[in-house]
């Protein structure tokens, strides 16, 4: 009896595997990480300085601060492109609903980079884009995804 149920669960998995492809599987958790990596990104070193006043003129450290701002939304972003390639190319109607948030949020981290390139980042700048963020989260935890800050370090910091 044992072998027999065992047998029918190896089936089972062997069938569910070939009715989808393994890294479609995965596809929420890729998202979510992704996501998640990009947050932790903007909310740790871009959007806290800019509410400690780190990018203001004549504020300590300044230039340090704007760097590891800049290095974060292009991590942040190349984290967010990830994210928006697993929603274009996925099948899980879920994800799917995110892709137009997700597109505009990737846009949005791109404008504000290359203002603080530039040395116009400004104050609105940061909280529109706390604005996109909580709302992502918001929409993907109506559809059951959990994103959540995922903290990663800058080498050397």
């Amino acid at each position: 009896m044992k072998r027999r149920l065992i047998a029918l669960a190896l089936m089972v998995t062997m069938a569910l595997g070939m009715a989808r492809p393994a890294y479609a599987m995965f596809d929420k958790v890729r998202f979510a990480t992704d996501v998640g990596v990009a947050f932790f990104c903007f909310h740790h070193w871009v959007y806290k300085p800019y509410k400690e006043q780190a990018f203001s003129s004549g504020a300590p450290h300044r230039t340090k601060a704007i760097i590891k701002g800049g290095a974060a939304l292009l991590f942040s972003l190349n984290r967010l492109k990830a994210a928006n390639k697993i929603v274009h190319n996925t099948k899980d109607p879920a994800l799917m609903k995110l892709g137009t948030a997700l597109d505009g949020m990737t846009s949005s981290f791109s404008n504000v980079g290359q203002r603080m390139k530039a040395g116009k980042f400004k104050a609105a700048d940061a909280d529109r884009i706390n604005s996109s963020v909580d709302g992502l989260s918001a929409d993907a935890a109506a559809d059951g995804i959990k994103v959540k800050d995922v903290p990663v370090a800058i080498p050397g910091n």
